[in-house]
């Protein structure tokens, strides 16, 4: 087997660069660009139930003990009661 000269590598980056730039190109033209973020005069949104729902939901952690709330200067920590749990306001 001989060595690889200069010209196979050039072969060789030559294929790549191919690859790399069909890849891209398919990849633009699979669907309309969407943009969700900017202006919204900018936006282009896909239609609705084209993507996947996606659920974040956060974990409610208590205070440690001997850990209050603190209001901000110049308003007062009240407890309000809701209808199904109890509720922090801070009022002015």
């Amino acid at each position: 087997m001989s060595k690889p000269t200069a010209l196979d590598f050039l072969g060789i980056l030559l294929a790549a660069a191919l690859l790399f730039h069909s890849v891209t190109r398919a990849a633009e033209m699979s669907g309309p660009r969407v943009v969700e973020t900017g202006p919204s005069e900018n936006l282009v949104l896909s239609p609705p139930y084209a993507t996947r729902f996606v659920a974040n939901a956060s974990t409610l952690i208590g205070w440690p003990n001997g850990k209050n709330p603190v209001a901000p200067p110049g308003f007062h920590l009240m407890a309000a009661t809701c209808a199904s749990s109890p509720a922090a306001c801070a009022i002015p």
